[in-house]
């Protein structure tokens, strides 16, 4: 589910986080609202066709990590289940993805990659 269903957003995302009307009715009846691998840290592929800046891939990961704390501080103070997994754009393969590249990466909520 779109995190900000219920709001308009016909000129744009807020600049400031705020959750959604139906992130916060949903969280009064005790349904936690989450994300799949292609909307990871609650955002989706949708707004970021909106306002994203690059790349979807993380070969742009300044900006998506970014991008990602956005959708976190956004569902501040109501449950939300995080996917923390990328897919690549229209749910493909992630272009410039490898092992290498993700080992020893720090994830948008500020946990380390175990090994």
């Amino acid at each position: 589910m779109f995190s900000v269903d219920g709001m308009n957003v016909t000129s744009g995302l807020p600049s400031e986080p705020l959750t959604g009307p139906n992130q916060i009715l949903a969280d009064s009846m005790g349904i936690v609202m989450g994300t799949s691998h292609h909307e990871p840290m609650g955002r989706n592929k949708e707004e970021w066709d909106q306002g994203g800046k690059g790349p979807w891939d993380w070969t742009n990961k300044d900006v998506m990590k970014k991008w990602w704390e956005y959708g976190a501080e956004r569902a501040k103070g109501v449950e939300t289940m995080f996917t923390m997994g990328m897919r690549g754009d229209g749910d493909s393969g992630l272009e410039g993805a490898s092992k290498e590249l993700l080992e020893g990466e720090h994830l948008p909520c500020g946990l380390m990659r175990l090994s």
